[in-house]
């Protein structure tokens, strides 16, 4: 029988070997690479609202006072969801790229618990220029007898002002100015109760902004 010898294959050039190692160092580098990117995690960003304009103590928040900030971690007890924050009202001053705590809102603004509001009567002059949210030392003179110096008596130590008003009961804020006549104050009962014989007929209420 006639056997048929196998053909002999041309030997690879050393181009062609170059291309195989090349290609095969490609390959390496690929699932190298690959299993590089596997391992590492991307980070979790979350979106947290933040004020991006002015809201005073007192006035309700609204959607257009808020922005939002990527961050990895949000920061310790700020408010996470838009929704919380959107009608309540300021307790404090709040300030752009604020973020923004539940103690800083509130679905009311006035007394809190255990406290009462009373409004006072007051002069540019003696109400300190009070600005609604800060706190304020209360006191009250009484007219000295026979010419002698009024009396100042400190009524109340730390009072938070919750409202600055005209003549008229016109509240006063940024977008409505106006001279303070009046301001509202949150106190406890017998405070309240110490105030109001400071408010007749030639008395006076001065209000100090605590530093």
């Amino acid at each position: 029988m006639l056997k048929r010898e196998k053909a002999a294959r041309p030997p690879k050039s050393t181009g062609q070997k170059a291309l195989l190692r090349g290609g095969l160092a490609l390959v390496a580098g690929v699932v190298v690479a690959g299993v590089i990117l596997a391992g590492v995690q991307k980070p979790h960003v979350d979106q947290v609202p933040v004020i991006t304009q002015a809201v005073p103590a007192g006035q309700m928040v609204t959607a257009a006072d808020l922005g939002t900030m990527l961050v990895t971690l949000p920061p310790a007890g700020a408010i996470v969801q838009e929704s919380g924050i959107v009608g309540q009202y300021a307790q404090v001053g709040l300030y752009p790229g604020e973020t923004v705590t539940p103690a800083q809102v509130g679905r009311s603004y006035g007394a809190g618990t255990g406290q009462v509001r009373v409004v006072v009567p007051v002069t540019a002059a003696d109400s300190a220029l009070a600005v609604t949210g800060e706190t304020v030392t209360v006191y009250g003179t009484m007219p000295g007898a026979s010419g002698a110096l009024p009396t100042v008596t400190q009524l109340v130590s730390s009072a938070k002002v919750v409202g600055v008003y005209t003549a008229g009961a016109v509240a006063i804020t940024a977008q409505a100015p106006g001279a303070p006549a009046l301001v509202g104050l949150a106190v406890k009962p017998a405070q309240a109760t110490a105030i109001l014989p400071y408010m007749g007929q030639g008395q006076t209420i001065m209000l100090v902004a605590r530093p």
